[in-house]
Formats: C-alpha cells, structure tokens, sequence
C-alpha cells in the first residue's frame, strides 16, 4: 500500500511516442505612404497687376505622385497664408485632372469661387487612372507608382459691383495635397499640426 501511494504521489513515467513542427521566419511588413508634389506648368502662381474680368488663358498644373507601395486617396485644401482675404474671397478657382496624357482634358473637379472650396475635398475620384480596391467598388485610388496631374485656372471674375476695394490688395495663400490609405469608409485627413 506504502508503494502504491508513493508510486501516484510521485507520478509514473511512461514513454509515448512523439513529432513535432515548426512553421520558421514568418514575416509582417507595413506598406508606406509617400507623397511627392513635382511643380509644373506655372506652379507657384505668381500673378500681378490683374484687374476684374482676368482669367488664365492656360492651365497651371502639378502632379500628385504616389510614391509609396500603397494605394492612396487624394484630398485637397486651400489656406490663407497672409494678405487681403477680400481678394481671396473675390477669386475663382477651375481644378480639372490631367486626364489620360496630362493634357488637363480630365474630369472637371471644381469651378468656382475659392473661399467656397470646401477643405479636405477627395479629389482622386476624379482622377482618369483610378482604381478600385477590395474595400470599396470605388474608382478612387491613386495606385502606388501612379501619379494625378491637377490642372488649374484662376480668373478675378468682374461682378458688376464696385470692386475698387480690392485695389492694390495682394493674398498668399497654400493648396495642399492629403494623402490617406485606402480606407472604407475613407480616411478623412487630420487638420495640420
């Protein structure tokens, strides 16, 4: 009885068969992100001496390109950087993609008056080379390695009221260009820091 107790307290040792496996060097990498600007045609704008009925007889332009090994949506904004608002509020803009060969026969984006840009506008959808993603069956990607051409004109449209105010004014203002990872539902950009 002492033996069999002590033999169950100790515990007895039994040979089994056994196997194993391993599954090695199991590997997770994050994509990146990263926006290059390349300045075109009349970028940055430097305008002077316009009056009322001034329009741009050609497109400005630079190109968004998507550096980065993810697909990206593009999202614009325009800020005041100094200067008269008055003028800023007073200019329009027209923003068209380059469409297919950069040409700025794209879809049109915007014509309108440029303080009624509304910030963080998604502007890729736009965008003739964009792509659709297994998030969303929305043709609103910028492929990595893919680049949006954004055409602009500006004008200081003429309103028929007495714009003398807006004499000798000047404005410096920014666009820029957000870019997040294809989300559903999108990734509205953070404001700047």
């Amino acid at each position: 009885m002492i033996t069999l107790t002590s033999a169950i307290a100790i515990g007895v040792t039994r040979a089994y068969f056994s196997a194993n496996g391993s599954v090695e060097s199991n590997t997770v990498a994050t994509g990146t992100l990263l926006l290059d600007i390349n300045k075109g045609n009349g970028k940055e704008i430097s305008l002077s001496n316009i009056a009322p009925g001034y329009t741009d007889d050609t497109y400005r332009w630079f190109d968004a390109y998507n550096k980065g090994t993810l697909p990206a949506e593009f999202f614009m904004s325009f800020f005041v950087n100094s200067g008269s608002t008055d003028l800023y509020n007073a200019l329009n803009i027209e923003l068209r993609d380059g469409g297919w060969v950069g040409a700025c026969d794209g879809p049109l984006i915007y014509n309108g008056s440029l303080s009624a840009w509304v910030n963080k506008t998604k502007i890729s959808e736009f965008n003739v080379h964009a792509a659709t993603s297994t998030l969303d069956a929305v043709a609103d990607n910028i492929p990595a390695n893919y680049t949006m051409r954004v055409c602009q004109k500006i004008s200081f449209p003429e309103t028929g009221t007495d714009q003398n105010a807006l004499q000798g004014q000047s404005v410096t203002f920014t666009e820029r260009i957000d870019s997040t990872q294809d989300a559903n539902p999108d990734l509205v950009p953070a404001d700047p820091t």
